[in-house]
């Protein structure tokens, strides 16, 4: 993962950055307890549009299932909030995506994807587990969000921009897992699990 402040690499199990000294325990004073993890999909906004609550649930879940015949544990979640105050979006994001151990509870699984919707901040922000870095990397996830998630939320489409963001995510990373697959199951010097 990468750390808030500086964006240098830091793990659960070295939760201080190198870097600059920045050490997670400094977000948990500034904010509130988290919200209860509801599932893949967390609208605390309730933006989601009712027409595509279901098919953007039902492409989380799909992805899910389809990812762990390869890799167990790999999810993309989503959140909306209306505001991460007193947090900024991107500290937010890495906060959130820690407390709730997206992606498995070892530095080492972290096969996690989270995307966060932040009304008032009007921010789009992602974290992305080490597990999941050899699939799809931070300037790729950008990519997606900046070309098709941004654009569909900019006129108001929330749904529809989360399933093609999720869609377009789920792909890049199944592609990356059926290689994985077909290689013997070996990534970035790790054996498979």
């Amino acid at each position: 993962m990468k750390c808030p402040r500086c964006s240098r690499e830091i793990t659960v199990h070295e939760p201080r950055c190198a870097g600059c000294g920045f050490h997670i325990a400094e977000l948990d004073a500034l904010a509130v307890p988290p919200p209860k993890r509801r599932g893949l999909l967390n609208d605390f906004a309730g933006v989601i549009e009712p027409a595509w609550t279901d098919k953007l649930q039902t492409a989380l879940e799909t992805f899910r299932a389809d990812a762990a015949r390869v890799l167990p544990g790999v999810e993309i979640v989503i959140v909306t909030q209306k505001t991460t105050a007193p947090l900024t979006p991107q500290q937010y994001v890495f906060w959130l995506f820690n407390h709730w151990n997206i992606g498995g509870l070892r530095a080492d699984e972290n096969r996690g994807l989270l995307l966060l919707l932040a009304l008032d901040e009007r921010r789009v922000e992602s974290e992305i587990g080490y597990g999941l870095e050899p699939f799809v990397s931070d300037r790729l996830t950008g990519e997606v969000l900046d070309h098709v998630v941004v654009p569909l939320l900019k006129e108001g489409s929330y749904g529809e921009a989360f399933h093609f963001g999720v869609k377009l995510l789920a792909d890049i990373v199944l592609e990356g897992l059926r290689n994985l697959k077909t290689k013997g199951g070996k990534r970035k010097g790790h054996e498979k699990s």
